[in-house]
């Protein structure tokens, strides 16, 4: 598919047990050709030109839902430590309230997803803001950082 990361992302650092903090950017929207040239069915979706040859179309509950699922599965076979980052206000710029890929159901329905599905070895984090946040981005280096110094969630 058009800008597709594979079947096989998120396998290798799963695979090493390498340490993972994860957040779902980008997991909220598709990324297809023209905006001219859009499916009948994403035509009926919250859709943003980001450029005249990229658009981005709004995942369905279901969609997301099923990427939920498929990174709380992968994520659980690790053999290294995990954080998810779970911001509760949008997965990115374009979700945000006010901006045209905003569905505050859809991103619900990704955070109750995943964490029905991620196994408890996982270390989940919900932080009360969008992606963008640089509390999130604190978080994440915070988080790194003990994991690459051996302390996994200890401290």
């Amino acid at each position: 598919e058009f800008c597709s990361a594979g079947p096989d992302r998120m396998l290798a650092a799963v695979q090493k047990g390498i340490p993972q903090v994860i957040a779902p950017g980008g997991v909220d929207f598709i990324i297809t050709g023209p905006m001219e040239q859009l499916s009948p069915e994403y035509q009926k979706r919250k859709v943003m030109s980001h450029t005249p040859t990229i658009t981005l179309v709004r995942t369905s509950v279901e969609e997301i839902t099923t990427a939920a699922k498929l990174i709380a599965k992968r994520l659980s076979e690790s053999n290294g430590p995990v954080l998810m980052i779970l911001p509760t206000q949008a997965f990115g710029w374009f979700a945000m309230e006010g901006r045209p890929l905003h569905d505050s159901e859809s991103d619900h329905a990704f955070i109750q997803a995943f964490k029905r599905n991620a196994s408890p070895q996982i270390e989940i984090i919900e932080i009360d803001t969008h992606l963008n946040d640089p509390e999130v981005g604190k978080v994440a280096v915070s988080w790194m950082k003990k994991m690459l110094n051996g302390r996994g969630f200890t401290n």
